[in-house]
């Protein structure tokens, strides 16, 4: 057998295990990250930013009533967040605090809390920020830049693109979100 047809074979059968991975699919929200080893760098072309230090790339272990309250912290000043993205349709916000990133949903009543690879930096004027959340990789693409959440009239001085989806983000409330 030629190394060819060796290469082909393990592909495919590479392929077939994420098949069937994939159709047996779990509904439980939280699964082990990768290890460090395992992640790729998806950083700013500077190297000034350090990588969070893989001890601490675990998840973040948070009850449902820790999450909620956190969140009301931030809304109400009482807890300070680095960086935040709004996105409408879907109605998305993201808080993204020290090492860690906060996703809200409409579609859910709980927070869901995980740790980013690195952390925001207002120093940068493009970064992706990426992380492991419901069973994928997540990578929020920030740029200095006047963004929209798409609905309302609030300028925001970053543009923030996840996949297709394009927001707003600052790193403090805009007058008209004030809570």
């Amino acid at each position: 057998m030629t190394v060819f047809r060796c290469f082909q074979i393990c592909v495919l059968t590479l392929v077939l295990a994420m098949v069937v991975h994939g159709c047996s699919g779990s509904t439980k929200k939280t699964k082990e990250p990768p290890k460090p080893e395992e992640q790729v760098r998806q950083h700013s072309t500077t190297d000034d930013v350090e990588e969070v230090d893989p001890e601490v790339r675990i998840p973040v272990e948070m009850s449902e009533v820790e999450r909620i309250q956190l969140l009301k912290d931030f809304h109400s000043g009482k807890r300070k967040f680095d960086f935040y993205a709004s996105f409408t349709e879907p109605f998305w916000t993201f808080y993204f605090f020290e090492n860690q990133v906060m996703f809200v949903s409409a579609e859910s009543d709980v927070p869901d809390v995980t740790t980013l690879e690195y952390p925001f930096s207002d120093k940068e004027d493009t970064q992706a920020l990426r992380f492991f959340m419901n069973g994928e990789y997540w990578v929020v693409e920030i740029s200095k830049g006047e963004g929209s959440d798409g609905m309302s009239d609030i300028n925001y001085p970053y543009i923030v693109k996840l996949d297709m989806l394009e927001g707003g983000g600052a790193i403090n409330y805009r007058k008209e979100e004030s809570k």
